[in-house]
């Protein structure tokens, strides 16, 4: 499946929160293109001014604790 970024004045997109269910494996920080998570005291922390809002994290999640809000 093709994959496309859209810009943010293009079309709305998700943002996306990690939530107590992560279980710190840290995949999600690695397959970041941009470094914008980074490992917080009890789950990984994803920063809004950094996230480009791509999904990579999100499809990556092993046990699905990032969600879109």
């Amino acid at each position: 499946m093709p994959f496309r970024l859209f810009y943010k004045d293009e079309k709305p997109m998700p943002e996306y929160k990690i939530d107590n269910t992560c279980i710190m494996c840290g995949r999600c920080a690695d397959e970041c293109p941009i470094e914008a998570i980074s490992k917080g005291d009890k789950k990984y922390v994803i920063d809004p001014e950094e996230c480009i809002e791509c999904g990579v994290c999100f499809n990556r999640c092993p046990v699905e604790a990032i969600k879109e809000v």
